[in-house]
């Protein structure tokens, strides 16, 4: 996301990958290498490298980014994932952070006064965020609009490279004083590229337990659905399921969230079975602890305050839209609702046709529409009715 970035989506017309690796494509962002030559050829910096894929996924994209002798004269050191730790606040499963005690530890004459961290997520940074410098992010969209990246004439590296190159002429005794004194982000250029990169307005909610249902017996006549076992129930996939979060996660509209009733360790088994593209699909997946019971009336509805907090980000009733089998889980939240028709076994042995890829179409509409309030666009805009 910051040198480099690694997709599944397929390459963008026009634009060659730096290299393929199984089902990922690596493309180079603008500038990358000269970002590297300007810092090591300064002598003001030693510049190391890092990332969360182990080395040996990890050397051959560098070998394609540098030669062998560019890569020795330039990159002190490549830190991968054994200089990473858990990330204590995940989004995602595969979520780490840097461990910066075992790159100081390699590295002894340096610690928090003398690095500066660059990387395109605040939270990597864990508890050392006041070393980092946060950039734009490089991702499938900057690629597939390569302008994206060139606002600036020369790609959105060039203020990152002016600024360290500034900061190095400062020669401050801690250089954590220097990023709080003088933040990147405030500069005019940055400000203007953060702002049009700026992406994923709104939260969806999946109900996920709307995504298949489940029997404790397996549907003897013949059916097309595919169908897995999991936790000892036999469980069918709702037709076009896969494609309605595909086309979600290609979005830039929309960052995804799925929620279950379920155990956090049962949904995910039940996932990884049914809808294994969920690892790359979905921001988060949420279990019942995002519940509130009413007792009184033995019913349960979403806690809404709890997804937010969970999801983080700046998120509430104006950009969140919920999709479920029913609004009332909802509780206050209603009017960010769309109701989703439920999936049983009598739609699997009917082989009904999903509402699916109608309702990925509603969706995208609303995000192309962006409205400032997605209660007052759901009012006007029925889904029931397009």
């Amino acid at each position: 996301g910051t040198l480099c970035c690694r997709t599944r989506e397929e390459p963008a017309a026009g634009v060659t990958p730096l290299a393929v690796r199984g089902d990922k494509f690596y493309y180079t962002r603008t500038l990358a290498v000269n970002f590297l030559e300007c810092l090591g050829q300064s002598g003001m910096f030693d510049v190391c490298c890092y990332s969360s894929m182990k080395i040996r996924n990890m050397q051959p994209i560098l070998d394609a980014m540098f030669s062998p002798d560019l890569q020795a004269r330039l990159l002190r050191k490549v830190f991968d994932r054994a200089t990473t730790k858990p990330d204590p606040d995940p989004k995602v499963w595969w979520s780490v952070i840097r461990d910066m005690d075992k790159v100081w530890a390699e590295l002894p004459e340096y610690g928090p006064t003398n690095t500066v961290i660059v990387d395109n997520a605040l939270h990597k940074f864990g508890e050392h965020f006041r070393n980092g410098l946060v950039v734009p992010e490089h991702d499938a969209g900057a690629v597939s609009r390569p302008s994206h990246d060139n606002l600036l004439g020369e790609g959105s590296l060039r203020p990152v490279m002016e600024y360290l190159m500034q900061l190095g002429q400062a020669g401050p005794e801690d250089v954590r004083d220097y990023l709080r004194d003088n933040p990147f982000d405030k500069q005019p250029e940055v400000t203007k590229l953060l702002r049009i990169q700026k992406k994923a307005p709104f939260l969806v909610v999946i109900d996920l337990d709307g995504m298949y249902c489940r029997s404790p017996q397996p549907i003897m006549q013949p059916v097309s659905i595919e169908r897995q076992r999991v936790c000892g129930k036999f469980h069918y996939k709702r037709r076009g399921a896969e494609d309605f979060f595909k086309g979600l996660h290609k979005s830039d509209d929309f960052h995804v969230v799925g929620v279950s009733n379920m155990e956090k360790r049962d949904i995910l088994k039940v996932l990884d079975e049914v809808l294994p593209a969920h690892k790359w699909h979905l921001r988060a997946v949420l279990d019942r602890s995002m519940a509130a019971t009413d007792q009184k009336q033995n019913k349960w509805s979403r806690d809404m305050d709890k997804v937010w907090t969970s999801v983080g980000g700046d998120y509430g009733l104006g950009n969140t839209i919920m999709l479920d089998r029913e609004a009332r889980r909802f509780g206050n939240c209603t009017f960010n609702t769309i109701v989703v028709p439920s999936f049983g076994i009598s739609d699997v042995k009917a082989g009904n046709p999903s509402n699916l890829i109608g309702l990925l179409h509603f969706m995208l509409e609303l995000g192309s529409a962006a409205p400032e309030n997605v209660r007052d666009y759901l009012c006007k805009h029925s889904f029931q009715s397009t």
